[in-house]
């Protein structure tokens, strides 16, 4: 493919180095000549010194003569504008990054739509799904928050006790927000039916709206933990989004924040969780808040140095596993030797996401379950055809796979036979790993 990559920023550096190693033909835009020098030494792609959102750029490099251009600069309203710009000379497809997640959470999809946007990606909600999934199961991704958290997916063991078992799911009175999407039971995974029953020592795996979703756990039964302590370092928006994961599981988790203002805001966010005031690298603190005892220990700071010497003082005193959050890619391995358990890179999450656009389009595993046996898709309605022409009921959907939500706009649809796909929906679909073609076919992609 022929991309354009506008910022030449740490990321945009990482990502032009990896498509160029895929065979793709690379150009990178930036108005700053030194990061384009450094960046024509180290790797075979062409540069252009420029302002990436000016039209008369994109015109001089020719722009419709691209496949596809990745917006990554460091500021973000940049990136809107040269997307769209973009698109209206010609580009055939768009990538926008965003930094701050907090301004643009609640209106992705309205920015998405508005601009024409094929992919806006996050690196803080990457991170932040990335280590939930860690958190939730050691095994498999058995937990997922999907298009940028307003959609979760949950696994909940079913207890003996439970007053559901041996019930049709028919019968059920399961809330309209959710969606029972598939069944484990021993090796088998049921993607479930009206007639279909839940026995106990069932994992089912739920989708729906994330504010539905956190409060389920009290109609299925008790979901179990492998971990109770859990001590976050670092409370910024990365450390502030696996906490509200956290929290609603009803865990023992602390939060390390060394700024006073952001702690006294944390203790006003989270009710349920201790925020204290310190320093994560304080080994005297670390001991008082019996790090050694933890179960979990996630360094995420915006400094590596802080990250790293957290987890490893975390490790020294006991703590069973430690992650740790790190900016540059080329350092991960020496945390990993050093003694870290788990280490994170938000530059490579990108990297990783856009990678797999550029192979599948709109149509992307966003989740794998139990080691490859199914698959958790977002799928983007990009055109109208016959599936957005009739109601679900008088389609063939594809059996063993299960429409688990649909975004439009700033609306999550939780779908009934009677729903109307629409252009521009994103749809969550669950699947087995063999029913994945005829998804494709079905969504012709």
């Amino acid at each position: 493919m022929n991309i354009a990559i506008v910022g030449a920023g740490d990321i945009g550096a990482h990502l032009a180095l990896s498509l160029s190693h895929n065979k793709h033909q690379i150009l990178v835009i930036d108005r700053d000549k030194t990061k384009l020098e450094t960046i024509e030494e180290r790797m075979d792609v062409q540069t252009y010194n420029g302002n990436g959102s000016s039209v008369k750029v994109l015109e001089d490099i020719n722009i419709s003569g691209f496949d596809l251009i990745i917006c990554i600069t460091d500021d973000d309203e940049t990136n809107f504008v040269c997307s769209k710009l973009a698109k209206e000379l010609g580009v055939k497809q768009s990538i926008v990054r965003i930094k701050e997640l907090k301004k643009f959470r609640n209106r992705l999809f309205f920015y998405k739509k508005l601009f024409d946007i094929d992919l806006i990606l996050s690196s803080h909600e990457l991170t932040i799904i990335d280590i939930c999934n860690l958190l939730s199961d050691q095994n498999s991704v058995a937990v997922g928050n999907f298009a940028f958290g307003k959609v979760q997916m949950r696994r909940i063991i079913i207890d003996k006790g439970s007053k559901i078992i041996n019930k049709p799911l028919m019968e059920l009175k399961i809330p309209k927000e959710l969606i029972v999407a598939a069944i484990f039971r021993g090796d088998k995974i049921i993607i479930p039916r009206g007639e279909n029953k839940i026995l106990p020592e069932d994992h089912v795996i739920v989708i729906g709206k994330t504010e539905s979703v956190e409060k389920i756990e009290s109609f299925f039964g008790t979901y179990h933990h492998d971990v109770n302590n859990i001590i976050v370092v670092g409370g910024g928006e990365i450390g502030l989004g696996i906490a509200r994961w956290l929290d609603s599981f009803k865990l023992n988790v602390k939060i390390i924040e060394k700024d006073k203002d952001r702690a006294v805001e944390l203790s006003t966010i989270l009710k349920n969780i201790k925020i204290i005031l310190g320093d994560g690298t304080d080994l005297n603190l670390l001991k008082e808040e019996y790090v050694g005892e933890s179960e979990l220990y996630v360094s995420v700071t915006r400094d590596d140095e802080i990250n790293l010497m957290s987890a490893l003082l975390a490790r020294e005193l006991g703590a069973k596993k430690t992650i740790s959050l790190v900016q540059q890619p080329d350092f991960a391995p020496l945390y990993q030797r050093l003694g870290v358990d788990i280490v994170i890179s938000p530059r490579i999450l990108v990297t990783n996401s856009i990678m797999s656009f550029i192979e599948k389009g709109s149509f992307n595993t966003v989740a794998i379950i139990e080691e490859g046996k199914a698959e958790v898709i977002q799928i983007d309605i990009k055109s109208i055809s016959k599936i957005t022409s009739k109601p679900l009921l008088e389609l063939d959907f594809p059996k063993g796979a299960i429409i688990g939500a649909i975004v439009r706009g700033r609306d999550v649809i939780m779908p009934s036979g009677d729903t109307v796909l629409k252009f521009g929906d994103t749809v969550i679909v669950f699947s087995l790993l063999d029913v994945i073609p005829k998804l494709r076919k079905f969504f012709r992609v």
